[in-house]
């Protein structure tokens, strides 16, 4: 089975700007893949990394990779260090996602997030949860909540 990796790169700017890159860990040079070659891909664990950064190139639009990526399994999502991203999780809701994890991340209080976050913990049957240093501006009660529900109703020790 092929392994795809996306990497996905936000500003650090008040607003918050994306950009992404498609690519294969298991070929040794890199090679950039595009959105089509993607579509073109049917079998594969896909692996999604959002991190932060000062800047790139040209912003992407991210609704075409995430409608995209919403109509497959997902075999780890990471964030680390992300800041107050607002709409990044609109549209963005894959059939399955295996791992989470989520470390030193802010969402605003209108952020998507929350409701994104709950729909997958609701929805899908995760093998690994791990959340650590996570606010949601007014709301990070409900990460704990759905967090121990969860872990209660799937009988799993998830890391928080």
């Amino acid at each position: 089975m092929k392994e795809i990796s996306i990497d996905v790169r936000v500003s650090t700017s008040e607003t918050p700007l994306y950009w992404y890159h498609i690519w294969n860990p298991l070929i040794l040079r890199f090679q950039q893949l595009s959105l089509d070659d993607l579509r073109r891909i049917r079998y594969a664990r896909v692996s999604i990394d959002i991190v932060r950064c000062n800047q790139g190139t040209k912003p992407c639009n991210m609704n075409a990779l995430f409608t995209h990526v919403s109509a497959r399994h997902v075999e780890r999502l990471e964030m680390q260090s992300v800041h107050r991203v607002d709409s990044l999780f609109q549209n963005f809701f894959p059939l399955s996602v295996n791992t989470i994890i989520i470390r030193d991340c802010i969402f605003a209080a209108d952020s998507a997030f929350p409701e994104w976050f709950r729909r997958t913990l609701r929805a899908n049957s995760l093998q690994e949860l791990r959340v650590q240093r996570i606010t949601v501006e007014g709301r990070s009660e409900d990460v704990d909540e759905d967090i121990i529900h969860l872990s209660l109703m799937h009988g799993k020790n998830f890391v928080h």
